[in-house]
C-alpha cells in the first residue's frame, strides 16, 4: 500500500475517467459535461488528492473524446 507521507507535491496522479470517478454511459460515450455525472464523495476526494499531489489528472482511453 502507498504510504501518503511519502508522496510529495513533486507528482502527479493520472484518474481514469468512465467508471472511476464518474457514472458511465452504457452503450455510448460520454460526449458533453451535461451527461457526466461524479460518483459520489468525488470532487471532495479530488480536491484533497490536489492537496497532496502536485498534479492530479483525468485521462481516458475513449475514443471520440478530446
Amino acid at each position: 500500500m502507498l504510504d501518503l507521507q511519502q508522496i510529495d507535491r513533486s507528482w502527479t496522479l493520472f484518474l481514469d475517467r468512465d467508471g472511476v470517478i464518474n457514472h458511465e454511459k452504457k452503450e455510448d460515450y460520454i460526449l458533453n459535461w451535461n451527461e457526466f455525472q461524479f460518483y459520489d464523495g468525488v470532487p471532495k476526494a479530488v480536491a484533497t488528492l490536489n492537496r497532496i499531489f502536485g498534479k492530479t489528472i483525468m485521462v481516458t482511453n475513449q475514443k471520440g473524446v478530446g
